[in-house]
């Protein structure tokens, strides 16, 4: 079996190609600054793709074109990999969409992958287009499709607001936002890179959509304390309440931030469980203290 990984240079994909060349597996990397679908041409041959590629959401982001922008990246472009794909051998397309598919939650209660899909910003909008259309190009095309709606991804190296958060929690010796009441999926990275490495070759993950994250959610308050527990700092937690941290982060303009961070927004992993006897092979706290560890870690090397 050989792979393909779009997307090779960020944050997922490092992470793969890393665990691919560790289990001695046969996969070539490419990796895009931009992601326009007219430029894909000479995409090798691989039995299988696993697609990271395309515009992430950044924060606070505005312009005339964004919904144009991140079609252009998330859904034309990956569908234009698959064509190319699809004519060079390709046996099974690994889409990584995103949980903004289903909108904001501020329920605890498990989203199934049945749930209804809500999209609200431009680029979950836009993942959701690249997975309905990507159904209709595996049928004419033939070639089995796996959706994967990852989690809140989390890594010593991660970007966005996990690394804001990092950061912060580093700088910081009192936190005034370690919400204890809410609680929320995230996924550790090395348990995402296994997932998707499986799914790319289960028989029973063909033509299947699944939630991915770690066995156990968590509060602000129990991620912030696994966190600053792996970088032996001690610091003072307690939350200010929701609505006056809400608008301090929105007057900061970081609404993002507490629908990311703070909010109520659980997934229900039982279908990827079943159908493919997976288990994440981390705890979510040992997990979050070990990126804190690996933080420490890269900063020293930076400031070396």
């Amino acid at each position: 079996m050989n792979y393909l990984i779009t997307g090779a240079s960020g944050f997922i994909g490092r992470h793969l190609c890393l665990r691919l060349n560790s289990m001695s597996l046969d996969f070539t990397s490419i990796s895009h600054t931009s992601f326009r679908s007219q430029e894909v041409t000479n995409i090798p041959n691989a039995e299988v793709v696993i697609h990271l590629a395309g515009k992430a959401h950044i924060l606070n982001e505005r312009g005339a074109d964004l919904d144009s922008d991140y079609y252009e990246a998330n859904c034309a472009y990956a569908l234009e990999v698959a064509r190319s794909a699809a004519r060079n051998g390709l046996k099974r397309f690994v889409y990584v969409s995103s949980i903004g598919v289903y909108g904001k939650s501020h329920s605890k209660n498990p989203l199934t992958e049945s749930a209804e899909v809500k999209p609200i910003e431009s680029y979950a909008k836009s993942k959701l287009k690249a997975e309905i259309k990507l159904k209709k190009l595996s049928k004419e095309l033939c070639f089995e499709l796996v959706i994967v709606r990852p989690a809140l991804v989390y890594g010593f190296d991660a970007p966005g607001n996990i690394k804001r958060l990092q950061k912060f929690v580093h700088s910081f010796p009192i936190i005034p936002f370690a919400e204890r009441g809410n609680v929320r999926s995230f996924v550790y990275i090395e348990n995402l890179i296994d997932f998707l490495i499986l799914s790319a070759t289960h028989k029973n993950a063909a033509n299947q959509v699944f939630n991915v994250a770690d066995d156990e959610p968590v509060s602000t308050y129990a991620l912030i304390s696994a966190l600053s527990s792996g970088m032996r700092h001690r610091r003072l937690l307690f939350s200010l309440p929701r609505g006056m941290l809400k608008m301090i982060l929105r007057v900061a303009g970081r609404n993002k931030m507490y629908e990311q961070l703070f909010g109520d927004l659980v997934l229900d992993i039982s279908f990827a469980k079943s159908q493919l006897n997976w288990k994440p092979r981390y705890r979510t706290k040992e997990a979050l203290s070990t990126a804190g560890k690996g933080y420490i870690s890269n900063l020293r090397k930076d400031n070396k």
